[in-house]
């Protein structure tokens, strides 16, 4: 049975992690006061490459795979985001429209800020707009680390990387813990690792065997973040 996110939680997880953590206390309330809390079920798009206006959208629980809208029609996923991660500030910061779609690859709970409330509140107080800078070049690093990681020579060591991104824990701020299982398919982690959907099962069958993942029908568990960490640095090293 799935469990309700209260929407008293989802504010204080969206308050005390990630972006909202490190700006102003006044800017954060004051956005989080304006925000609807919604529910998408799995495989419920929540937003479309290609739309002018929507929502600021702040992810609390579950997660999200992200295409872009450019590059070959049937294009993999480029990333899936875990808790805690923002998106929609594209059509904020520029007016231009939206360059991915997101899909809920989980239940999802998340807060919704209109765009025209997001504005109303930087007309009011421009100096809040550093905090959207911020929010820009924390999207560009990941963006940046997901090109990274497909230039991964050593495949094992490219599949690792992109479960560890999917899992939160290839960030400088990443505090890398226990068992976290994502919510994909060994398909999609091959088009998402640029690999063979068979070569990535011999690679997760390699990785169980030494007790450092999981496979089940819903998705790929973790068990040792640590020790899949250690192997990427031992490569790069």
């Amino acid at each position: 049975m799935e469990v309700i996110l209260e929407r008293d939680t989802g504010t204080e997880i969206l308050s005390t992690q990630g972006w909202l953590a490190s700006v102003d206390p006044a800017f954060r309330t004051e956005l989080l006061s304006n925000a609807a809390w919604r529910h998408f079920a799995t495989g419920a798009q929540i937003t479309l490459a290609g739309d002018e206006d929507g929502d600021l959208i702040g992810l609390a629980k579950g997660f999200i795979s992200f295409h872009v809208s450019f590059g070959q029609p049937a294009s993999p996923i480029l990333h899936v985001a875990p808790p805690v991660f923002w998106m929609g500030y594209r059509p904020i910061v520029s007016e231009q429209a939206r360059i991915a779609t997101a899909v809920a690859r989980s239940p999802v709970w998340c807060a919704a800020i209109p765009r025209r409330r997001v504005l109303a509140m930087l007309d009011a107080h421009p100096e809040w707009w550093r905090h959207f800078v911020a929010l820009a070049l924390s999207y560009g690093d990941t963006a940046a680390l997901a090109g990274a990681d497909l230039l991964i020579a050593e495949t094992e060591s490219r599949l690792i990387a992109v479960l560890l991104r999917f899992a939160g824990a290839r960030s400088e701020a990443s505090d890398a813990g226990g068992m976290v299982s994502i919510p994909v398919t060994q398909q999609d982690l091959a088009g998402a690792a640029n690999l063979s959907r068979n070569w990535t099962g011999t690679i997760l069958r390699r990785l169980a065997k030494r007790g450092l993942v999981e496979t089940k029908y819903n998705g790929i568990t973790l068990v040792d973040q640590g020790a899949l960490q250690a192997i990427l640095e031992k490569v790069g090293a």
